[in-house]
């Protein structure tokens, strides 16, 4: 009796539950939309990756904003072509949607631009992604910088970039896997680039101010394989020429170092004056220069410093101003003998020079060029000693052997005519340039030791 009563209770339910089915309905499900799976991807040039719209329902057309940077296949595979950004689209039916690309370098550099002075070294770290089978580097102009390849720790290798000389150039890093290029730009300035250059409006020549010089323009060059020291070429124009009859003109220019100190001294230097007439004379410049002037008159003997300033006041047994302008003392022959040893000094590197000009035909040029040059210097130290000269009353000189050796004057003046001509060679007149050199190389240390042996 119970059992029935159970049965009876459990199909009462059961018919409930099925009208209750029945009243409520079937309930029917919503498929998604159609979207594309990412709205922004990050790949490495010569790497892929994979869109894809889900439920699109008709075929998906692909394209590109910048095929040059991110290609992407029909089945939706971006591949990185080239480092920048891209915008991929995927279209179908009357839909769009977007994703953007950014596709980077497999290489990269700590950093993309450096400066280094001449002859100091800096390092570049070079990072790398996995397919990068090897890298090579190129440089667009090797004067300017050389490189070299550091050890590999983990992904990263470092690249040593030593400056040569002044310039600018970059070097090109190349992925040999994907063919990727990254640059690193390098600037090497110049010794010269902050040194400060004092110029007056015009320039009057010690003792004959009245014949007046004007810089026109002036620039600098550092021959090649230089270092340290280099060149300033100056130009300049006769404005007035008060003091007629005389030939020549020099005025002096004088180099310091940061902290106001003479390193060196050097002397403008024209021949056959006349007024608007143009000018020019190469001034060697030495290393560690960080003011150029003309044309000022510092006294570096005596109770004055390096700079020229006076600190007043006269050292005892001082009787410069009873000096006899015409006889010669001790510092006038110290100064003599000085020009006549920078005179020597620059014979010598005239001579080798010419001699690498014959040897080397490929850069004979090159050398040539660097010989006419050297010879000016030596020439200009030579006018400075003959124009020293001719204002004191002459002086015998004797050799080594205490012989009689002519003149100071006679020699000088001899010497000096070794030079001539020398303003009309070109870098082609190699036996000519030559000849020169190997004859001021010889003549210039005989006077130099005529010289010196006038201070015993």
């Amino acid at each position: 009796m119970k059992s029935v009563k159970k049965f009876r209770a459990f199909l009462g339910g059961f018919i409930l539950f099925l009208a209750l089915m029945f009243t409520v309905g079937s309930v029917n499900v919503k498929a998604a939309g159609p979207k594309l799976n990412k709205k922004k991807i990050t790949i490495y040039v010569g790497h892929t990756g994979k869109l894809k719209v889900n439920n699109a329902g008709k075929k998906v057309k692909w394209t590109s904003s910048k095929k040059q940077i991110a290609a992407v296949s029909s089945k939706g595979v971006v591949k990185g072509k080239k480092a920048g950004s891209a915008v991929i689209t995927a279209a179908a039916g009357n839909k769009k949607w977007t994703c953007k690309v950014t596709v980077r370098n497999n290489v990269s550099v700590s950093k993309g631009a450096i400066k280094i002075l001449p002859g100091k070294s800096k390092k570049v770290n070079i990072k790398i992604q996995k397919n990068v089978n090897n890298i090579r580097f190129k440089i667009k102009d090797p004067k300017v910088v050389s490189c070299k390849w550091g050890k590999w720790k983990g992904m990263s290798i470092p690249l040593t970039i030593t400056a040569k000389q002044s310039g600018s150039t970059y070097i090109t890093l190349t992925n040999t896997y994907s063919k990727e290029k990254v640059k690193i730009n390098v600037t090497v300035p110049a010794e010269w680039d902050d040194v400060e250059v004092v110029i007056p409006e015009t320039i009057g020549e010690q003792g004959y101010e009245s014949n007046r010089m004007k810089i026109t323009n002036y620039s600098f060059y550092q021959p090649s394989g230089w270092t340290g020291s280099y060149y300033m070429h100056v130009e300049f124009k006769m404005v007035k020429y008060g003091k007629t009859g005389k030939t020549n003109w020099g005025e002096y220019v004088f180099f310091y170092d940061k902290n106001g100190n003479i390193l060196d001294k050097s002397q403008l230097y024209a021949s056959a004056l006349a007024v608007g007439k143009s000018f020019s004379d190469e001034l060697l410049v030495p290393e560690g220069t960080a003011k150029i002037v003309f044309m000022e008159y510092p006294d570096v003997s005596g109770d004055h410093n390096n700079s020229g300033n006076d600190n007043g006041g006269t050292q005892d047994g001082d009787n410069s101003s009873t000096k006899d302008p015409l006889k010669w003392d001790d510092s006038d022959l110290k100064k003599m003998n000085s020009y006549a040893d920078k005179a020597a000094e620059w014979a010598k590197k005239a001579f080798d020079y010419a001699s690498k000009a014959k040897k080397q035909s490929g850069m004979s040029q090159n050398y040539t060029a660097m010989a006419i040059t050297a010879l000016k210097m030596a020439k200009s130290h030579m006018q400075n000693a003959y124009d020293y000269a001719i204002v004191k009353e002459d002086a015998n000189l004797i050799d080594a052997d205490g012989n009689p050796a002519g003149t100071l004057q006679e020699r000088t003046q001899e010497l000096l005519s070794v030079f001539d001509g020398l303003d009309d060679l070109t870098n082609t007149d190699t036996d000519t340039i030559y000849n020169m050199a190997t004859d001021a190389m010889a003549k210039t240390a005989t006077y130099k030791v005529l010289t010196a042996r006038l201070l015993l």
